[in-house]
């Protein structure tokens, strides 16, 4: 769709389950996303696409993995152009022409979001599991295990930290270099946004919108590309 609001151009993508991604939009125009695979012979394809055409650029197909539900989350676009994508129980990391660098078997997604660090180091949530991956191979550099599930992507701090908001409404800082809990907010609602100042969380509780003041420094910006793609890791609060 144009700015002005016309149609630009449409596709007719022939997958079954239609169930797709967010497209993430890289810098050179492309984009991508994927729909869901539910067994070794239907749906799953990770797909590249011209957004002045609407061209199929590429399609890769994932592997297979048994027990999953293949559900795809939306890509994330490195500073160096590499992507990562996540469906059921695997991170990808890929390259433009359509070459994968690497897989890990992570574990599920349930489509909470990742988020990517300015040395490309990956926060992925899974269930009640934040893993940080390294970008070169896609081992694990540590893991943090909680009581209730992560429910949205991660966010990061300029001091070294990242955000892992709970289920529970537990807010928890963590120190990014081992995963240790640094300071935890409780009695927030099921999704949390910062203000531009990052003075401030905004979050709903009882229908109500609530404001906490937060006295940490502002939030960094990461090549994730955030529902409003700003320094705050934004996103629309339900």
């Amino acid at each position: 769709v144009n700015p002005d609001g016309t149609q630009r151009c449409s596709t007719w993508l022939n997958t079954n389950p239609p169930a797709a991604s967010t497209p993430s939009i890289a810098a050179d125009g492309k984009i991508y996303f994927a729909t869901q695979r539910t067994s070794p012979e239907v749906g799953g394809r990770f797909f590249s696409m011209n957004t002045s055409t609407c061209a199929q650029i590429w399609a890769h197909l994932p592997h297979w993995v048994s027990n999953s539900s293949g559900t795809p989350v939306q890509a994330v676009i490195r500073k160096d152009g590499k992507i990562y994508f996540h469906m059921g129980k695997d991170l990808y990391s890929m390259n433009t022409d359509n070459t994968r660098n690497w897989r890990s078997e992570i574990g599920e997604t349930r489509d909470k979001g990742n988020t990517v660090d300015e040395n490309n180091v990956a926060y992925v949530p899974v269930f009640a599991k934040l893993n940080v991956v390294k970008p070169d191979d896609g081992t694990t550099i540590w893991t943090k295990t909680f009581s209730n599930w992560i429910v949205q992507a991660p966010t990061l701090g300029d001091d070294g930290t990242v955000y892992a908001l709970l289920s529970s409404g537990v807010l928890h800082i963590l120190d990014r270099e081992d995963g240790s809990v640094l300071r935890s907010y409780t009695g927030l609602g099921p999704k949390i946004v910062f203000s531009p100042d990052g003075k401030r969380i905004y979050t709903t509780t009882n229908k109500k919108l609530v404001a906490h003041i937060h006295n940490e420094k502002l939030c960094t910006k990461s090549s994730w590309p955030k529902e409003f793609k700003d320094l705050a890791n934004t996103s629309s609060v339900q």
